[in-house]
């Protein structure tokens, strides 16, 4: 007779999972910043009438503050995760 296999969770279990939840929102959310921030700079930087101004100087501090911003959160995350040590 088979028997169906249960899992038990346990709070290491429940923390794991939710890590791994918000490590796949992370990835998507960067992966959908780092599009939109490609399409712009392609726009900006190869097309043949495009001049080297402003819209770009904001557009690469736009990113630099995003990506700035995204990496505080996850360090932050990380570092709420990890045991306290002496």
């Amino acid at each position: 007779m088979n028997v169906p296999l249960k899992f038990s969770t346990t709070p290491s279990d429940q923390t794991f999972e939710a890590g791994i939840i918000l490590v796949d929102f992370f990835r998507s959310h960067l992966m959908q910043v780092v599009s939109i921030h490609r399409v712009m700079f392609e726009k900006l930087l190869f097309e043949e009438d495009s001049a080297v101004g402003q819209e770009l100087a904001e557009l690469f501090q736009d990113a630099g503050k995003t990506y700035l911003q995204i990496a505080e959160r996850i360090s932050e995350r990380c570092r709420s995760r990890q045991p306290i040590q002496d």
